[in-house]
């Protein structure tokens, strides 16, 4: 039998429009990501400070805006300042502005959009990280001293790809450095993190997606039905209500991806004829977004209810 479903209305991924508030209208939308193994691309710089629109956004990943106050001075007595534009700059440089990156444990951190203002010098940016009894490692981009920044004349932003699973076990921070003129300062940042996979998004309301009574008839012995659940084509899996009805004499029905032969599994069992029975299944679809449905050894009525899905 398939998991029972454990209802839960963890919501990932709703931090997005707030992300898009926070830092949106503060830097210009991100480049494209370099084909290096670094995973850094530097965004053009623009005339107006135009707001991350959603076409920058990866489809999937949950996101966590971190203001520009929260990025503090590397060294303590060189202070901070938030300038005119709101963003943190150094009130005696020279130094460097880090910032922690908290995401949820069993996440995958995926993706940093930096925003930040420079037209002269030299900036670095990297992302470190420090497990409890060792010293800060640099994880992107490389080489050591981080990936030089470069200059313009308005805001720009600058994202890195790294593919980091949090165990908590670490900490982590991205940090700016090489700052020389109080005139070059952090406008902000957006992580991008591929939430833990039992985070459960619910659809609301829930979607029948099949009841054979109505449309198709009873299910054969056998016979396999493609489904459609609707569900993202980013969703690691669907929740579903799965009832039989009107059953006959005893059986099962099996649910399983769409692109795949049939892996021998059983999602519902009956044991006499018109029997009424639901059981909650957590399946994994195709590319699609799609599964199908098997019959057994006897005929029956099937009724499936999308109830959300997993990221």
């Amino acid at each position: 039998m398939d998991s029972q479903v454990t209802r839960r209305t963890l919501l990932a991924g709703a931090g997005t429009a707030a992300a898009m508030a926070t830092i949106g209208t503060l830097a210009s939308t991100a480049g494209a990501q370099s084909d290096g193994s670094d995973g850094f691309a530097p965004g053009a710089a623009s005339s107006s400070a135009s707001s991350l629109t959603p076409a920058a956004l990866t489809p999937g990943l949950a996101y966590l805006p971190v203001d520009p106050t929260l990025f503090e001075p590397i060294n303590s007595a060189s202070g901070r300042v938030l300038n005119a534009a709101m963003g943190a700059s150094l009130l005696t440089p020279p130094g460097g502005l880090m910032a922690p990156v908290i995401v949820p444990v069993g996440s995958v951190l995926k993706e940093i959009t930096f925003a930040y203002f420079s037209t002269a010098g030299t900036l670095n940016l990297a992302l470190w990280r420090k497990a409890l009894t060792t010293g800060w490692q640099l994880l992107a981009p490389n080489p050591p001293t981080g990936l030089a920044l470069p200059n313009g004349a308005a805001i720009q932003t600058a994202t890195f790809t790294p593919t980091e699973p949090v165990d908590g076990t670490s900490t982590y921070m991205v940090l700016m450095n090489g700052i020389t003129t109080n005139t070059q300062s952090v406008h902000g940042m957006l992580v991008g993190y591929l939430p833990p996979p039992q985070a459960f998004v619910p659809i609301t309301p829930i979607n029948r997606v099949l009841d054979t009574r109505t449309t198709g008839g009873k299910l054969a012995a056998n016979e396999e039905r493609i489904i459609d659940l609707h569900v993202p084509t980013f969703a690691r899996a669907a929740v579903i209500n799965l009832t039989v009805t009107n059953t006959e004499i005893a059986g099962f029905v099996a649910v399983f991806p769409a692109d795949i032969g049939y892996p021998g599994n059983s999602s519902i069992n009956w044991s006499a004829t018109g029997q009424n029975i639901a059981n909650g299944v957590i399946t994994a679809t195709d590319p699609t977004g799609k599964v199908k449905i098997r019959g057994g050894v006897n005929p029956t009525d099937v009724v499936i209810d999308v109830q959300g899905f997993l990221l």
